[in-house]
């Protein structure tokens, strides 16, 4: 998602977010609190080139609050106290892996 063309409009909230930070997955869903899968390891922790990340996720942080689209970045709140987040925190368009945005219906009157 680093095209300008793929970031919706700056206010837009989503639902969840998939990103990668530092060699690690973070997945993100409102109501939740966000949860890390590092990078699968070799015997003893020993590295592995190109490893996948573990199937498993670890919570980290508290409960989301939020996430939304501030234009240069996407921002995810959480309930205070954030244990050890920035509140909001930032991701970058560029570690996104997935984003479920929430659709707002319009219906025409008339």
């Amino acid at each position: 998602m680093t095209d300008d063309s793929d970031h919706p409009a700056a206010g837009r909230q989503a639902r969840s977010l998939t990103y990668k930070h530092n060699g690690d997955k973070y997945v993100v869903t409102v109501g939740e609190p966000r949860k890390v899968h590092k990078r699968k390891t070799g015997p003893r922790g020993g590295y592995i080139k190109d490893a996948d990340w573990q199937t498993w996720g670890t919570e980290t942080g508290s409960t989301v609050t939020a996430i939304i689209n501030a234009g240069r970045y996407i921002e995810v709140y959480s309930e205070m106290p954030s244990k050890g987040w920035a509140n909001p925190s930032t991701v970058g368009h560029d570690e996104v892996i997935s984003i479920d945005w929430i659709t707002t219906s319009h219906t025409p009157r008339g």
